[in-house]
C-alpha cells in the first residue's frame, strides 16, 4: 500500500541512489552493481529504471530469457490508466543494448537517484490502484526520465491463477472507502487538477507535454499504438 511505501521512504539517509521494489523478490549475483552499470549506460543524470520484473517460481526457476518492458494496457473502470508488461528475447551478446526510454513507472522495481523522493515524495493518501500513473506524472513533471533495464537482474514471485493470498482488503470491511477517496485524487491529478504540496505536479514539465509525448490522452482515454507497444521516441 502506499501508506507503507511512504512509511518506507520515510527511513532514508541520504544514500545516493535508493531501490524500490515489492515483497517476494529475488536478485542476481552482483545485482547492484549491474543494476549501477545499467543506470550509467542511460547517460542521464535524471534517469530512473523501472519495469514489471521477470518471474520466478519456486524452489529456483528464473526467466532469464526475457527483457520485460511498460506498455500501456487499457484505462480501467474509474479511468485510470493501467500497465502491462511486454517482454523480448534478451540477448546479452548485444553490443548495442541500452536501456530504452519509457512513460511509465513501475511501483515493484524503481530505482535510480534519491532526488526523487525529495522531488516527488510517495503520497501516502493513495491506497493501490492509481499509484503508478500518480507517480509516474510527478516525477515526469519533476524533470525525470524513465527507461526499461536492459538486463534482467531482479524477479518476482507472482501470484498464480486461483491462488489466494491474504492482502487488506480482504479483511478490511471498508477499504473501498480508502480507495474511493483513492482513485478521486489520482484522477484529479490526471486531468490536471492541483494537489497539495509535494503530493502534486512539479514545474519542470507540464502534463501537455507528457501527454503529446507518450501519445496518451489521459481525459479521452486515448492510447496510440507505441504507447500501446510501449516503444517511445529516445530523450533529446
Amino acid at each position: 500500500m502506499c501508506w507503507a511505501r511512504a512509511k518506507t521512504q520515510a527511513l532514508w539517509g541520504n544514500e545516493p541512489f535508493t531501490l524500490q521494489i515489492d515483497s517476494h523478490m529475488r536478485f542476481t549475483h552482483s545485482w547492484d552493481e549491474e543494476l549501477l552499470r545499467s543506470w550509467q549506460r542511460c547517460q542521464d543524470q535524471r534517469a530512473l529504471l523501472t519495469t514489471y520484473p521477470n518471474r520466478f517460481d519456486l524452489p529456483d526457476l528464473y526467466d532469464r530469457e526475457n527483457i520485460p518492458r511498460l506498455a500501456a494496457l487499457h484505462f480501467d473502470e474509474n479511468g485510470i490508466l493501467r500497465l502491462q508488461g511486454i517482454s523480448e528475447r534478451y540477448d546479452p551478446q548485444a553490443t548495442e543494448a541500452r536501456p530504452s526510454p519509457s512513460a511509465f513507472i513501475a511501483a515493484g522495481m524503481l530505482f535510480g537517484p534519491s532526488e526523487m523522493i525529495k522531488a516527488a515524495p510517495y503520497d501516502p493518501n493513495l491506497y493501490f490502484y492509481g499509484e503508478e500513473i500518480s507517480l509516474a506524472l510527478r516525477l515526469w513533471s519533476h524533470g525525470f526520465n524513465f527507461y526499461n533495464p536492459d538486463k534482467p537482474l531482479i524477479f518476482h514471485l507472482y501470484k498464480q491463477a486461483g491462488e489466494k493470498h491474504r492482502t487488506h482488503w480482504a479483511d478490511h470491511e471498508n477499504w473501498h472507502l480508502h480507495n474511493r477517496r483513492s482513485v478521486e485524487r489520482v484522477l484529479a491529478l490526471m486531468k490536471g487538477g492541483m494537489l497539495e504540496p509535494p503530493f502534486g505536479m512539479g514545474a519542470q514539465r507540464t502534463l501537455r507535454e507528457w501527454q503529446a509525448w507518450s501519445g496518451i490522452d489521459l481525459v479521452e482515454q486515448a492510447i496510440n499504438p507505441e504507447a500501446a507497444a510501449g516503444r517511445f521516441t529516445r530523450w533529446a
